[in-house]
């Protein structure tokens, strides 16, 4: 490779080229993974290749605009661009709870007709997305926004003062505001993500209260917020519980979620392997991942992915081990956990505190999807339906992903320019301090001279004068 190629590749993905390599890693294996995990697909439709170049370009598009965004976006834009895209999102959230709520003139444009609590999708003109991917990531960069931006730069901030006629310089108030638009802002967007995918719900949920205490706002709230955690979860356990023995529940989804926990916590020996609509995937990637091996069957050479459900998308981690057996399982789960460091490493360097939790916050999300997908395959917790992270099928969450990781990018070329920008200040301080000190020792030194010129003129006069009365 010339060294222009080379240079073009270092300028293009400049920033923390780790988290780059692994990026690309993960996509290129996603391509070989989808290539066989979608067979299921590929049976219906009999096109061969469809499904392999529809992938394809959705992790092309996603990389270009990983790489836009890492080039062009500003921090200004980022702050701008999460609060236009979390009132999109809680809108549509809304619209899937409430169809009833939108708009008759809007009815050509948003199509909610089949989007009860049961669906996770909205078709706006023509495209087919999930708002909660959207959403998770905004509600993420809203709450870092809320819990570490300075108030005297936030407009927000002033017109809350202003309006309840307080004083930005009262911390108890600061500390009461920054909590209050973190609360009201996580359960406006967690709940109604929450009844279409409760599994997402509980991830978000948590990834914020994480937040709340790694910002340090208010270390008794994140006791509270635990507390009413535990609470508000056992009443929810026992609305679950009575919708199950009643037949009538309040959430159309409760009897699969019912089942689905229910099934794992009180799972034994006589239980282990019955077969029925909520086992059955878990069934599945459990007799896929006991063939694998170290090395696996080889790729292609899936024996399940013809009967498993989901395969290509929520138990895409059980086809991983079985052709490519529990080495390359590892590898890919290792890889999930470099993101995460090399986000960590990127924070920890960072001197801006909405920067740093930010960046956290995101490479939290990806990778705690990735553990509990790839935990669920293996039969280490309920069914959630979480698709492992630009690897599973699901043109929304690799566009989203990739979305995600440029502006972690962003952020990290943008901490090196702040740290870049201070260094060089204070060296220019102090090669100005220095040169007023080398500038004040001169003049010291020239001064200096003159008094004892005149100290020895008097000195001499003293003498003549002793000398000539004499």
């Amino acid at each position: 490779m010339s060294d222009g190629s080379t240079s073009f590749l270092k300028r293009l993905f400049e920033g923390d080229r780790v988290l780059w390599a692994v990026t690309l890693i993960l996509s290129i294996f996603s391509g070989l993974v989808n290539f066989s995990a979608t067979s299921q697909l590929v049976n219906k439709t009999g096109d061969v290749n469809g499904e392999a170049i529809g992938h394809g370009l959705a992790l092309l598009i996603g990389l270009l605009i990983a790489i836009v965004v890492h080039h062009r976006l500003s921090l200004k834009w980022i702050k701008k661009g999460t609060f236009i895209s979390l009132g999109i999102a809680l809108f549509l959230l809304m619209a899937m709870t409430f169809p009833g709520m939108i708009p008759s003139f809007m009815s050509g444009i948003i199509d909610v007709s089949t989007l009860n609590s049961a669906s996770r999708w909205v078709k706006v003109l023509g495209f087919t997305f999930q708002p909660s991917e959207i959403a998770k990531l905004a509600l993420v960069a809203s709450v870092a926004y809320y819990l570490t931006v300075p108030v005297h730069e936030s407009s927000l901030f002033k017109f809350i003062a202003k309006r309840l006629k307080k004083d930005l310089d009262d911390e108890k108030f600061v500390r009461n505001t920054r909590f209050t638009l973190f609360i009201v802002t996580m359960l406006l967007v967690t709940l109604p993500i929450t009844m279409a995918n409760m599994s997402t719900g509980v991830i978000v949920y948590l990834i914020c209260l994480s937040m709340l205490w790694l910002s340090d706002v208010w270390n008794k709230a994140v006791l509270v917020m635990l507390v009413a955690t535990m609470l508000f979860g056992g009443a929810f356990a026992l609305v679950l519980k009575h919708g199950h023995d009643t037949g009538n529940h309040v959430f159309s989804r409760g009897e699969t979620w019912y089942n689905r926990t229910i099934s794992f916590l009180l799972e034994d020996e006589n239980t282990k392997y019955n077969y029925n609509d909520y086992t059955s995937q878990v069934v599945h990637s459990q007799i896929a991942i006991s063939r694998s091996g170290l090395i696996g069957l080889g790729p292609g050479n899936s024996r399940e992915r013809d009967v498993l459900p989901q395969i290509f998308a929520d138990f895409v981690f059980a086809i991983i081990i079985e052709e490519y057996g529990l080495f390359f399982g590892m590898l890919t789960l290792s890889a999930y956990l470099a993101l995460l460091y090399r986000c960590g490493m990127i924070a920890k360097r960072v001197r801006d505190p909405y920067i740093s939790l930010l960046v956290l916050g995101i490479g939290t999300i990806i990778t705690m999807q990735a553990l509990i997908s790839a935990g669920v395959s293996v039969h280490l917790g309920p069914v959630t339906g979480q698709p492992l992270p630009l690897i599973s099928r699901g043109r929304t969450s690799i566009l989203i992903t990739f979305l995600a990781i440029g502006v972690i990018e962003r952020l990290a070329v943008l901490s090196l320019q702040k740290n870049e920008q201070d260094a060089v200040a204070v060296a220019e301080t102090a090669e100005a301090e220095t040169e007023n000190e080398t500038e004040e020792n001169a003049m010291d030194e020239e001064v200096a001279p003159s008094v004892t010129d005149e100290a020895v003129a008097e000195q001499n006069n003293e003498t003549e004068e002793t000398n000539y009365n004499i």
